[in-house]
């Protein structure tokens, strides 16, 4: 029938949409661990100490690390109202065709 239809589309989707926010969570702090590996290296490298003296590098890399966090939170976000949406559109779904 229509409404056990509805039902189990809801619960696949609600699997699908915790597995998506769980995939992005996971690639944000991985991205995050990447790139302090990456910073943590370079601060040892004779060049990364050569520029961790310069005042300009060390304003460059201020935007730099904001401008990556900024994009993080805002991908995060992204994800998080997709779910929100998601969520949304499955209440209306079921209620819909629970009503007729």
């Amino acid at each position: 029938n229509t409404k056990g239809k509805v039902v189990l589309a809801n619960t696949a989707t609600n699997a699908a949409l915790v597995y998506s926010k769980a995939q992005v969570t996971g690639l944000v702090e991985t991205s995050k661990v990447i790139a302090n590996g990456l910073a943590d290296n370079f601060k040892q490298s004779e060049t990364g100490q050569k520029l961790e003296s310069n005042q300009n590098f060390q304003t460059a890399k201020v935007i730099g690390t904001s401008a990556v966090h900024a994009v993080a939170n805002v991908y995060d976000g992204v994800a998080d109202a997709m779910v929100i949406l998601g969520r949304s559109l499955q209440n209306a779904t079921v209620k819909a065709v629970s009503y007729t």
